[in-house]
């Protein structure tokens, strides 16, 4: 019974490792090496749009094409824009900038700054701001398990009159995850000297298939970031934001994906 139950074991550990390679080739096979991807996943975005993703020779994204925009700062009206992004890489720093090509709307120049660990995962992010440097913000990724657990952003202290360096304001974001390795939750705070007071965000992931992630490779995209960090792909997401532990509102959102014979996601 012992043998048996051994046999059993050893064939269940050897179907799991052939199953996790046979992920890894797929992924690292030029059909996940994502071309376009439709902008027709969310309820009510038109199908016939599309973001397109160049890479190097790396298989690492190099440029990023097609983008929904905002009208205004604060409504929810968007148009879909043809600017383009563009990623640097020197080693193991990336130098993100964005550009407008559109007669019609003017987007400001922006570049972002990111430095990778030995793994390829972001280390830090720096977010220079484009009218006042005492706005610049520094954002710190911290892993455990070769997960991402926590994101803090601190901005400098002179902004906001305090004195000593990067003390006073600062912002943090924990991450949670499942036993199959998906993002479930995140909790965004706003700190004063390191203690959480005011401004709360609660993400929430769900309903998650069972496919190939197919964002991998886009995590250096803010657009795709939180779908690039799951092993499969959430179906539904909601946010929360709160005002000192008072819900103020919240946002659901849903897709509908399509899949292939195999199972896995189609995104062109």
């Amino acid at each position: 019974m012992k043998q048996i139950l051994t046999f059993l074991t050893l064939g269940i550990l050897l179907f799991s490792c052939s199953r996790d390679e046979e992920e890894i080739d797929k992924y690292q096979n030029n059909a996940y090496l994502v071309s376009k991807m439709s902008r027709g996943f969310r309820p009510g975005d038109p199908t016939e749009l599309y973001t397109y993703f160049e890479y190097d020779n790396s298989k690492r994204l190099v440029k990023k094409t097609g983008e929904f925009m905002p009208l205004t700062y604060s409504g929810p009206l968007r148009f879909f824009s043809e600017n383009y992004t563009s990623l640097l890489y020197d080693n193991n720093r990336v130098t993100v900038e964005s550009f407008s090509s559109t007669n019609l709307f003017v987007v400001p120049y922006n570049s972002i700054y990111f430095t990778l660990n030995n793994s390829m995962q972001i280390e830090k992010k720096e977010i220079p701001a484009i009218t006042n440097n005492h706005f610049s913000k520094t954002l710190l990724y911290n892993y455990s398990n070769n997960k991402l657990v926590q994101i803090k952003t601190t901005l400098p202290d002179m902004a906001y009159g305090a004195t000593g360096p990067n003390e006073y304001l600062s912002y943090i974001e924990n991450f949670y995850y499942n036993s199959n390795g998906n993002l479930t939750r995140t909790e965004y705070f706003r700190q004063e000297y390191g203690i959480n007071k005011g401004e709360k965000i609660v993400r929430i992931f769900e309903n998650y298939d069972n496919s190939i992630n197919p964002w991998k490779r886009l995590y250096l995209s803010d657009e795709y970031f939180y779908r690039s960090i799951s092993k499969n792909n959430y179906r539904k997401h909601t946010e929360m934001y709160y005002d000192n532990d008072m819900l103020m509102s919240t946002n659901d959102i849903s897709w509908i994906f399509l899949y292939d014979s195999n199972g896995d996601i189609l995104v062109n």
